[in-house]
């Protein structure tokens, strides 16, 4: 088939069972769908033995992240393309086409991304693909603005590993997800390195996703604070090149904006997850230099194309302290 489907679960059986309906009324046909489970332990795999008995599945007894759980999807399929989809999204009919169809257009991009639209509130966007500052923190498009927006077709800085399509070739040429992220910012930080090496992505604004934002992490709110806070963190070390540093005086507000981030998060009670993030980095520098090495090795694009890209981020003192 020229397209697989690689749907990533860990519980939230109900979920699933919405997103995979939702797969089964796509207009396009003609894809595999392979389901990677994180070690649930909801009966979701017993669920997919009795009513989705085709499906493929590979199963972890324990939940290792959504990085590993992607790489074992992509690896394992057969496809030239191939759609990384959360269990926590419903897609419109037209989703799987629209996707396909974008990226067959536009040979230059090895990713199209979603409209994502927020699935309690149907008039407000979740994402329209994804940006990031100049001090590498990466965020959703339009999140929180009016579905009225963003509905022009056009080239995109970074994508959702959430409700995407992949050249599968590009895996295999630049690399997989880091699995050491095991949850956020690992589709930022592959996206940047296909930035460097040259490839571009797109946005369709017909394929259409609702998502339950955070569902099946809503409970984990420190965990999250410390894999977004250490995740970006990694982010800039490995996929900055130096001269970019030093646009923009980044070399500057990058250090502020970590040291607030420390601050910001022992007020909310934190301080130990922001400690462990620093000292993970600290453990592991020389790994992240020799990725970083590999990284800029492949590096195409110049220095201006990158700083372009990168969204203006304000730093005012009122603003650090709040």
């Amino acid at each position: 088939m020229k397209l697989s489907v690689v749907l990533i679960t860990w519980n939230k059986k109900d979920l699933l069972r919405s997103c995979l309906k939702s797969l089964d009324k796509q207009n396009y046909k003609n894809f595999q769908t392979i389901l990677v489970d994180n070690g649930s332990t909801d009966g979701t795999l017993a669920f997919i033995e009795k009513y989705y008995p085709k499906i493929k599945v590979f199963s972890f007894k324990k939940n290792l992240g959504f990085p590993k759980a992607a790489n074992e999807g992509i690896k394992a399929s057969q496809s030239e393309y191939v759609i990384l989809l959360n269990n926590d999204t419903i897609v419109d009919e037209d989703f799987v086409e629209n996707l396909l169809k974008a990226l067959d257009t536009h040979k230059e991009c090895c990713g199209c991304t979603s409209k994502m639209i927020d699935f309690f509130n149907r008039d407000i966007l979740a994402s329209a693909g994804d940006m990031m500052n100049d001090v590498g923190q990466s965020f959703p498009r339009g999140l929180s603005d009016s579905i009225d927006k963003f509905n022009k077709p056009e080239e995109v800085f970074l994508i959702t590993g959430g409700a995407s399509i992949f050249r599968k070739k590009v895996f295999e040429k630049i690399g997989f997800f880091d699995e050491d992220y095991f949850i956020y910012g690992e589709d930022g930080d592959w996206c940047f390195q296909a930035q460097l090496a040259g490839y571009k992505f797109w946005y369709e604004p017909k394929a259409i996703v609702y998502h339950h934002c955070k569902a099946t992490t809503k409970n984990m709110s420190k965990i999250i604070d410390y894999f977004q806070f250490r995740n970006m963190t990694i982010t800039i070390l490995k996929n900055f090149p130096l001269r970019l540093f030093f646009k923009k005086w980044r070399f500057i507000t990058i250090p502020l904006v970590h040291l607030n981030t420390i601050f910001y998060m022992t007020i909310k009670g934190c301080l130990k997850e922001a400690v462990r993030a620093d000292f993970w980095i600290i453990t592991h520098f020389v790994q992240i230099m020799k990725k970083r090495s590999s990284i800029q090795s492949r590096r195409k694009v110049s220095i201006d194309y990158l700083n372009n890209w990168l969204e203006p981020k304000k730093l005012r003192f009122y603003g650090l302290l709040k």
